[in-house]
């Protein structure tokens, strides 16, 4: 989760291929293709190469199964089998669409960017040069093998000048230890992500799942460095018998592992007395600060 905007920022690199038709840069060559026609349809012109497309710009690849443009159209379609190559990435699309005149370009069906840290997957990924904003949509996940890390949703926002993202649509993180077994899930409407990672926020209907521990509120701050969850907004942590409330939950994580929980204001922890009759029998213990 932390890593996102790395992760988000490679796709801007990768799209820059497409830029060269109408930019300063390498223009983009033509390697290889098995036919090279046009056709009019419907009055219009069709340039079409098709059969082991190739195309290169500087050390970035291009290859895919057919490249068609519509003279005097406002676009370009790569499809069947897009591959884009550099020495750090490679994406892999059914299609890719090119806008040269709006500054977008669009790939589509089974989208995957890799690189060395992580993957990327969605169905459907989009980018705006103005306002220099990217977005991928469907079934989106980003894997990050390093961090331990997955993160599911429907649609994540990225707007590269003010170094923010949104994530909605269903976002889950889920957290895995070193052997690949499920060690965290969390739950929300939404999932923010500012000063490349820091600080994230998830908002609203937040559920925490850790082994045993099982948490809900309404917001939860995740401060990187600090290695602290922040809940708020009716937050609640259960373990075992045991319940506690407050104003202000405070976890504290040291290697992903939960080693401490603080409450602040209005603290409340409850448990059962009698483990055979729960609920009967209740021990209560309040304050302003409470330490577990």
């Amino acid at each position: 989760m932390i890593k996102i905007y790395l992760k988000i920022c490679v796709l801007f690199l990768l799209f820059s291929i497409l830029y060269a038709q109408s930019s300063h840069e390498e223009r983009l060559r033509l390697v290889h293709a098995d036919v090279l026609k046009r056709e009019v349809q419907n009055n219009k012109v069709i340039q079409v190469v098709e059969g082991s497309v190739e195309f290169q710009q500087g050390e970035t690849v291009m290859k895919c199964d057919r490249a068609t443009q519509i003279l005097g159209a406002d676009w370009s379609a790569f499809t069947g089998n897009v591959q884009i190559f550099d020495k750090n990435k490679t994406l892999f699309a059914d299609t890719v669409y090119f806008y040269p005149k709006q500054r977008k370009e669009m790939a589509v069906g089974n989208v995957v960017i890799i690189t060395e840290a992580d993957t990327i997957k969605a169905e459907r990924v989009t980018y705006l040069e103005v306002p220099d904003e990217l977005l991928a949509e469907k079934q989106v996940q980003i894997i990050s093998p390093e961090d331990r890390t997955v993160i599911f949703s429907g649609y994540a926002d990225y707007f590269r000048t003010e170094d923010y993202s949104k994530i909605f649509m269903n976002p889950v993180l889920v957290q895995f230890d070193t052997l690949g077994a499920e060690e965290m899930r969390i739950y929300g409407d939404t999932l923010e992500i500012f000063d490349r990672g820091q600080r994230s926020l998830i908002k609203q209907n937040v559920r925490i799942f850790k082994k045993d521990v099982r948490a809900t509120c309404q917001l939860a701050e995740y401060l990187r460095n600090q290695g602290q969850i922040i809940l708020t907004g009716s937050p609640k942590a259960f373990q075992s018998n045991q319940e506690i409330s407050g104003d202000t939950l405070w976890l504290y994580l040291e290697k992903s592992k939960l080693v401490k929980a603080r409450v602040i204001g209005n603290a409340l922890a409850l448990s059962d007395a009698d483990t055979l009759h729960k609920g009967q029998y209740v021990n209560k213990l309040s304050g302003q600060i409470i330490e577990f």
